[in-house]
């Protein structure tokens, strides 16, 4: 049972991470003076005069098994990568929420409706996202995402607003309701966002107006929703696009869905029972000291002490992680704090070990052929730990440089590292028997 519940949890990754890809221009929030404004045409007399959205947004984020009220549906169309489809979402314009229940998620490329089960996902105004999963193992739940602040989407809409200032113009381009199915005027505006050209498209709020005390952002999936000027003005994120992708807002409605968490089995939980990460730690430790103990050589015991300490931390952050996820759920407390520079460390530490395992084979070993195959491998190891050394040395170079963009450091890391394997591949360091 335990098994298929981790086969689960592999699902609710898969889903993610593919919804993550196929929508790249999903967190989108723009800024305007109110002077720099195109006409849209809608008569200030039908507006709010007082706020009606935002007003809940910053009160503490909802547990998993939460009851969640949704007020606005927001169809919209996505085109890119080949595909084409059209789905939904729910948004709280009080609160914040988005959902996209498992009707919606099901025209989505990947799909909801995976042979593991239904899924319902939600998410928060700071981008937490609520997974929920229905399968024949039961009714699961998950987050992902940072939950260690107190919800800050005001000062992250501000500063967001900030960006847009210094990196979106307005091109004077207007598009009439009815062009690409969106049902409004709209205004473009280009500009840069996370080191990619992005068009945003902007109209009229019509009877949506946000609570700039409170927040200047209510997107909810695929980046679309509501946005305030700094004098106060809202206006709809009406289309995005940006890195092959395009979203359209295709129909907005005033349409009340729920959904409660209540029934659904906090995942962490399940996959943690009868578990006690802290005492197989201690089991870790133990047969890594006793390891260390029966050396004899002196040397390889030294580095097999400085390899522990590396070891030992890694699987204290691990086990760290599960502690938290136990009582979370959440997929992101998961995530190891092991860096790159540990990684490289601990790699070229084994590699030290091993040389020193052949230094002593060929002091043992006087057989002409034992010994040419012997010195082959400590030749390929010396070469391996060059290899190390540079590609830590690169990593760093990388990270230093791009150190504001940790995109574009992800991508040259994963850019460098890739050519290193190739070449590995294609020049094999081979001894014989």
């Amino acid at each position: 049972m335990k098994n298929k519940i981790l086969n689960l949890l592999g699902v609710f990754l898969l889903f993610q991470f593919g919804f993550i890809q196929n929508t790249s221009a999903q967190v989108i929030e723009v800024d305007m003076s109110d002077a720099d404004i195109i006409d849209l045409g809608f008569p200030d007399n039908q507006r709010p005069k007082t706020p009606n959205a935002g007003t809940k947004v910053l009160e503490a984020r909802k547990p998993l098994d939460a009851k969640f009220d949704f007020n606005r549906k927001i169809s919209f169309k996505v085109s890119g990568q080949g595909k084409t489809f059209n789905s939904w979402f729910y948004l709280n314009l009080q609160e914040g929420y988005s959902m996209m229940d498992m009707a919606a998620l099901k025209q989505m490329p990947m799909g909801g409706g995976s042979p593991a089960g239904d899924m319902v996902q939600i998410v928060d105004p700071d981008y937490v996202m609520y997974n929920y999963i229905s399968s024949k193992e039961g009714k699961f739940a998950m987050k992902m995402g940072d939950e260690s602040m107190a919800v800050m989407t005001d000062l992250k809409s501000e500063f967001l607003a900030d960006e847009f200032f210094k990196n979106f113009t307005k091109t004077g381009k207007v598009m009439e309701a009815g062009k690409d199915g969106v049902p409004f005027k709209r205004a473009e505006y280009k500009g840069t966002y996370e080191g990619k050209p992005t068009t945003i498209w902007l109209s009229d709020a019509q009877d949506v107006l946000i609570d700039v005390k409170k927040v200047r952002t209510l997107t909810g999936h695929m980046g679309i929703g509501y946005i305030a000027s700094a004098g106060g003005k809202t206006y709809l994120v009406s289309g995005v696009e940006s890195d092959g992708l395009k979203v359209f807002v295709t129909g907005i409605s005033k349409e009340n869905k729920s959904f409660s968490g209540a029934g659904y089995q906090a995942i962490g939980q399940a996959v943690m029972a009868g578990k006690n990460p802290r005492a197989e730690l201690e089991v870790a430790r133990a047969e890594m000291q006793k390891a260390i103990d029966e050396e004899k050589d002196p040397k390889i015991k030294q580095l097999m002490i400085q390899q522990m300490e590396v070891n030992f931390g890694v699987l204290k952050d691990t086990t760290d992680g599960f502690e938290k996820f136990g009582k979370s759920s959440n997929i992101t407390d998961l995530n190891s704090k092991t860096n790159e520079e540990e990684f490289y460390d601990n790699m070229l530490t084994s590699l030290q070990i091993e040389y020193r395992e052949l230094e002593l084979s060929l002091q043992r070993d006087h057989d002409p052929r034992s010994e040419a195959r012997i010195r082959c491998e400590m030749s390929c190891n010396q070469m391996q730990q060059n290899r190390i050394e540079r590609m830590n040395a690169e990593t760093k170079a990388i990270r230093n440089q791009y150190a504001n963009d940790s995109e574009k450091a992800d991508e040259l890391v994963s850019s460098y590292v890739d050519g290193v394997m190739a070449e590995m591949a294609a020049n094999p360091c081979i001894c014989g028997n």
